[in-house]
């Protein structure tokens, strides 16, 4: 025998008084969370070259935070990847954690001068290249403080470097405070 505790007269089966509006709340706090954490990931295409090996990227990240090199500069961080490793990088407090994610890929170092710094990771870290080139190498269709988009170009062959041809939408997935 069921109990009608919580049916109308009709029989339709409602919230506890009360309940209703905790579960909207909640609700509404898991979609705004979710949504965050989704917009946190952007989208890339294309490839990057090294070694006879090619790796096709997926996924983009953007991170802002100190220089490793000169803490007193900020630099905006591109990385990315075949796989998704947005919540290795969200969880990392420093600069250099979120360069030690990178095992599969690329990130690039931005800031005002003549270079940005990159770096390449292939086999989980075993095959690794870093490398600068100039910012035209970045062809940017966005770029606002919590999103860059657009094209990288990078051929450093001829040096022994990579090739590296993509496009990608970084929203900002986070700000770092310190560089170590």
């Amino acid at each position: 025998m069921r109990s009608n505790r919580g049916n109308d007269s009709e029989g339709t089966r409602h919230a506890p008084r009360g309940r209703g509006l905790a579960m909207l709340t909640v609700a509404a706090a898991l979609a705004v969370g979710v949504g965050s954490a989704m917009a946190a990931e952007g989208t890339a295409s294309g490839t990057i070259a090294y070694k006879g090996q090619t790796l096709t990227v997926k996924h983009a990240y953007l991170l802002k935070g100190p220089d490793v090199v000169d803490k007193d500069t900020i630099v905006s961080r591109l990385v990315l990847t075949p796989k998704d490793i947005g919540k290795a990088l969200a969880a990392c407090t420093t600069m250099m954690c979120a360069q030690g994610e990178v095992e599969d890929g690329f990130s690039i170092d931005m800031a005002a001068g003549p270079r940005f710094g990159y770096w390449v990771g292939l086999k989980g870290g075993k095959v690794q290249y870093s490398g600068t080139t100039k910012p035209a190498a970045l062809a940017a269709t966005t770029e606002q403080p919590d999103r860059l988009a657009g094209k990288l170009g990078i051929d450093d062959v001829a040096s022994g470097g990579p090739r590296i041809e993509v496009q990608f939408d970084a929203p900002l997935l986070k700000e770092v405070k310190a560089a170590f």
